[in-house]
């Protein structure tokens, strides 16, 4: 199973030129099954008012889900999860902001050997901010009945308080740790930090791994091959 988690920056590379094309291209040509997106917009002035996960999802043959974290009328701006495996529930938590709102997403699809809870999040820009807001995402992926995916753009350091809050009190690791080292992801020209993740629980462990070298947003995508592993119950 390939995920894949992409800040696309509303459709605007870091060339500054807009093409949801060359988004749907990166996750295409990446193989994703489930990819996970941030500053994703529907009908937002700075996506060129396009319906982009709509677009995305008819584009990629993928099935979606849309978390407008801010709305304005018809207008939408937050998370989006693609899916090539039947998207069995949703559910769509508010995260504490000082900003701009923020959200997570959380999805249940029927992968191969076992259903999985897809989490996506867009976390703040304030170090306070996201300490509640990692809180706040362990309490809901500690609620999870199936093996975790938490993808995003946490927007902080591994070792900072919030990601090694967020690990300690849920149990998950760092599934790009687990093949390679990891590399940077931002900005995308010449990336010189690491704030784009994706983490699982015990049962996922990650096979290989990637950070993808394209100017189609200002973030790289990541992407990593997972395998279930069978714990037995004590």
């Amino acid at each position: 199973m390939l995920v894949l988690t992409y800040n696309i920056r509303r459709g605007h590379g870091i060339d500054n030129r807009y093409s949801l094309a060359r988004i749907a291209d990166v996750v295409r040509a990446s193989g994703a099954h489930i990819a996970c997106m941030q500053e994703v917009g529907r009908k937002w002035p700075q996506g060129r008012f396009a319906d982009q996960p709509k677009w995305l999802g008819e584009r990629l043959a993928m099935e979606f889900v849309f978390q407008p974290n801010l709305s304005y009328g018809p207008s939408g701006f937050g998370n989006l999860i693609l899916s090539k495996y039947p998207i069995l529930s949703v559910k769509s938590h508010s995260l504490t902001s000082h900003g701009e709102q923020r959200g997570l997403l959380e999805v249940r699809v029927s992968a191969p050997e076992t259903p999985i809870t897809v989490f996506c999040t867009h976390w703040g820009l304030s170090s306070d901010e996201r300490i509640v807001q990692s809180a706040e995402t362990a309490s809901f992926i500690k609620s999870a009945e199936t093996p975790v995916l938490l993808c995003g753009d946490l927007n902080d350091f591994e070792d900072s308080p919030p990601l090694v809050g967020l690990l300690s009190s849920t149990g998950l690791h760092d599934l790009v740790r687990d093949s390679t080292e990891p590399e940077m992801t931002f900005p995308a020209d010449h990336p010189r930090a690491r704030i784009d993740y994706i983490l699982g629980s015990s049962e996922l462990r990650g096979i290989s791994a990637a950070v993808l070298d394209t100017p189609a947003s200002d973030h790289r995508p990541v992407i990593v091959e997972v395998v279930y592993q069978h714990i037995p119950q004590k």
